[in-house]
């Protein structure tokens, strides 16, 4: 799902996008052009209805899963299925210019059944039924780069979506380096 306000940008990406996603084969990548409207979790609904794979991953443009989760995401995927599970959650490691934030781990759930739909606006969540469980993932991991810079930018637009949702606290996390003894996965 490509969000942009620029018609152009968005060709563009998508090209690109469609280009380095070839190796995936027919059918299992779609690229679909939505404006954001301020509202995240519609925004991945979005991509939820119109997936056609029964597991979904989503990601940000300025995320990216480690090789080590890439080679596991079918097992991941048959353990799901196994145990029932119906959204997993993945760690997500925020590296921010070029420093581990001590925002670790920051789970995030991305790898959903296709019926699972998310809810609230800024920091989406999947909505589970009674009868749906969800997992976390402790040795799947994304990774997360941002800009010192955009920290600010993006704590106003959430807070402008939703009162309270600037989180000043995780802002602060995010600019603090992790403790240098803590020992992340490889």
């Amino acid at each position: 799902m490509l969000d942009t306000v620029d018609a152009a940008a968005a060709a563009t990406l998508e090209e690109e996008l469609r280009a380095s996603l070839r190796e995936a084969g027919d059918g299992l990548v779609l690229v679909v052009g939505r404006q954001l409207d301020g509202d995240f979790a519609t925004q991945r609904n979005q991509i939820q209805e119109r997936a056609v794979t029964d597991w979904v991953l989503q990601l940000d443009c300025d995320e990216r899963l480690t090789d080590g989760t890439k080679r596991r995401l079918a097992a991941m995927i048959d353990d799901a299925e196994r145990e029932g599970w119906s959204a997993v959650g993945l760690t997500r490691r925020n590296v921010v210019d070029g420093m581990v934030s001590a925002l670790y781990p920051d789970v995030q759930y991305r790898l959903l059944r296709r019926s699972v739909r998310y809810t609230r606006a800024v920091h989406e969540y999947p909505l589970l039924r009674h009868d749906q469980k969800s997992f976390v993932h402790l040795g799947a991991e994304i990774i997360h780069r941002l800009d010192g810079e955009r920290l600010l930018r993006r704590e106003a637009f959430y807070e402008a979506i939703q009162d309270g949702a600037g989180r000043t606290d995780d802002t602060a996390l995010l600019r603090m380096p992790l403790e240098s003894d803590v020992r992340l996965p490889a």
